[in-house]
C-alpha cells in the first residue's frame, strides 16, 4: 500500500548547526570521530560537501572555514532512503526502494519536484537507481535483470538485457563519460557505455567489501586480505583498471562499515553509526 505524497511532504529543511573544531575527537591516527550526525552510510559531492543516510533522514554537512554546518532532509511517508546520487551537488537524486520513488534535491536540501513513482509507471522491481550525466535516470530490475534509461516522465528510453553470469549487483553508478557501472558482491565492476550496452567486466583483486569509482580508480575498502606479505586486517586499496595496477593507500586502525573516499579523505561510517574522518597518506 503506498502512501499519499504531494504537498503535504514532511521537510526538515536547513536545520543549521555550526560544528566547531571541538567537535571532533582527534585520534594519534588522523582518524576523527564527527560528533552529532549517526547514519548507515555516506557519500561526497564534487564540492567536498558530506551527506550521511539514516533512514529516513539525509544529513548534509557543508564545511565553512573551520567549521561544518549541518542541514537535513526528511520525508517519513516514503519509508527509509535505499541510496543516494550526489555527482551533481545541484540536483541530488534519493531512491526510496520500498515505496518505489525516486525524489530530487536542490544543493538547499529542498525538493526539486514531487516524487517520481516507479511503481505507477509499472516498475515494480526495481532495485537499483542512478542519476546520469546526461540528465536521464537508469534503473535496474532485479527480476527481470533490465538495465533501464528513463527521462524525468519515467518513459522508457531504452532497456538492456543483462546475461552476465552470477552477477548480482549491489551498486548502479553514473560515470563522467556518460558511461555506467556496476558492482556485485563478488568484486566485479561491469561497465556499459552510454546506451546501456555491456562493455566488459573487471574482477577487482582482493575481497572488497565496499567499492568507489573516482577519477579513473576503483577504490576498495577491504578486510582481512593480505598486502605486501603483510596481513593488513583492514585497509584502502586502489585499482587502475586501465593500466591493471593495484596500489596500497593505506591501513586503518579505524575499520569502518561503509565508506566515500574524496581528495585524500576517506569519510566512513563505523559499526555503531559515527561519522569518521579518515585523512590518508597515499604511498607509492
Amino acid at each position: 500500500m503506498k502512501p499519499a505524497h504531494g504537498l503535504h511532504t514532511t521537510l526538515f529543511a536547513l536545520l543549521l548547526v555550526a560544528f566547531s573544531v571541538s567537535a571532533f575527537a582527534q585520534n594519534d591516527d588522523d582518524c576523527q570521530t564527527i560528533e552529532g550526525v549517526k547514519g548507515t552510510s555516506v557519500s561526497v559531492d564534487p564540492n567536498g560537501n558530506v551527506y550521511v543516510i539514516d533512514g529516513s533522514t539525509l544529513y548534509k554537512l557543508t564545511q565553512n572555514g573551520s567549521e561544518w554546518v549541518k542541514s537535513q532532509y526528511s520525508n517519513f511517508q516514503l519509508g527509509d532512503i535505499a541510496s543516494i546520487d550526489v555527482d551533481n551537488p545541484l540536483k541530488i537524486m534519493l531512491f526510496y526502494q520500498d515505496e518505489g520513488m525516486i525524489l530530487f534535491l536542490d544543493e538547499k536540501m529542498n525538493p526539486l519536484m514531487e516524487p517520481l513513482n516507479l511503481m505507477d509507471a509499472g516498475m515494480n522491481n526495481i532495485s537499483l537507481a542512478t542519476y546520469s550525466t546526461d540528465n536521464t535516470i537508469w534503473l535496474y530490475d532485479v527480476v527481470l535483470h533490465d538495465l533501464i534509461n528513463v527521462n524525468f516522465q519515467l518513459k522508457e528510453l531504452s532497456r538492456n538485457h543483462l546475461s552476465i553470469e552470477n552477477f548480482e549487483p549491489t551498486q548502479l553508478i553514473s560515470l563522467q563519460e556518460k558511461q555506467l557501472a556496476m558492482d556485485d558482491y563478488m568484486c566485479d565492476v561491469a561497465f556499459f557505455d552510454a546506451f546501456g550496452t555491456y562493455l566488459k567486466t573487471i574482477r577487482v583483486p582482493g575481497h572488497a567489501a565496499k567499492k568507489q569509482l573516482y577519477n579513473g580508480q576503483i577504490y576498495c575498502l577491504n578486510f582481512n586480505d593480505m598486502v605486501r606479505g603483510v596481513d593488513a586486517g583492514f585497509h584502502i586499496l586502489s585499482y587502475n583498471y586501465l593500466l591493471n595496477k593495484i596500489n596500497f593507500v593505506r591501513e586503518i586502525s579505524c575499520p569502518v562499515v561503509d565508506f566515500a573516499y574524496s581528495n585524500g579523505i576517506v569519510w566512513g561510517i563505523d559499526e555503531e553509526h559515527h561519522l569518521k574522518k579518515i585523512i590518508l597518506e597515499t604511498e607509492e
